[in-house]
């Protein structure tokens, strides 16, 4: 039974699932960074982490990990400063801001992870907030195993790997097959969904006049007028490579 610690699992079904588990001796659950407002839905007696928006625990600084700290940076800091930055409390944030931000999230996960003895990391989704790009990180430095899940398009399926970089090959894990293959009928058929409300038989000479008069009514400048013409001839030059090029099906069996 391997000491876990859970990234996420917040919607109700996957918290079942982990709390299943859990109380069957798969895992061990020594912590779970959840939202505040599921917290009270998970594992009674379980510690709960909420570190958005900086929010640490009174934590002291540890320097657990030092000796793995430039490895790490070198290898996260640029995407970390990235991920995090769309958060809108870093708005005003500097360089310096972002890697006292990282720090602290550094030792944290340090302290973390080798006070609790912790041997394997559950994330229900790919790193990309910043502060999860980390953690991951670190873990695989300090020889953590990390399971990520993601969802899929698959009713009641969904994807896993053991390392972010095997995302869309899937070869650290086996496949498995329990449903017989489903045939695929070979044909083609253009009728993309963001084509559904583009009207391709809609002439260019009555589009070009309308943007005349709205020009001339709005008393718009000759910039106005040189796109307007810029359009048009866009417009037929479109027209006539759909007219040229656009097919409605595929032979298969050629090649």
């Amino acid at each position: 039974m391997k000491k876990t610690l859970v990234w996420g699992f917040e919607w109700e079904s996957q918290i079942e699932a982990i709390k299943n588990i859990h109380h069957k001796g798969l895992i061990e659950v020594k912590g779970w960074v959840i939202s505040p407002s599921q917290q009270s839905r998970v594992i009674n007696g379980l510690d709960m982490i909420n570190i958005r928006y900086l929010r640490l625990e009174k934590h002291n600084f540890s320097g657990k990990a030092h000796y793995l700290y430039d490895d790490v940076k070198t290898a996260c800091l640029e995407k970390f400063i990235e991920m995090y930055s769309r958060n809108h409390f870093t708005e005003s944030f500097d360089y310096i801001d972002f890697l006292q931000a990282f720090n602290l999230f550094y030792d944290y996960f340090a302290t973390l992870l080798i006070e609790r003895n912790i041997e394997l990391i559950l994330f229900s989704y790919l790193p990309h907030f910043g502060d999860d790009l980390i953690l991951y990180t670190l873990a695989k430095k300090l020889g953590v195993t990390t399971v990520i899940y993601y969802q899929s398009h698959i009713p009641n399926r969904l994807y896993y790997m053991l390392d972010m970089d095997d995302y869309g090959r899937f070869e650290t894990i086996p496949l498995r097959f329990d449903h017989p293959y489903i045939s695929i009928e070979k044909k083609y058929e253009k009728e993309h969904f963001y084509m559904k409300k583009k009207r391709l038989d809609v002439p260019c000479t009555p589009r070009f006049l309308k943007e005349i008069r709205r020009i001339v009514f709005r008393r718009r400048n000759r910039i106005g007028f040189l796109n307007a013409l810029k359009l048009q001839r866009d417009c037929i030059r479109y027209k006539k490579n759909l007219k040229k090029h656009s097919i409605n099906h595929i032979d298969f069996r050629r090649g």
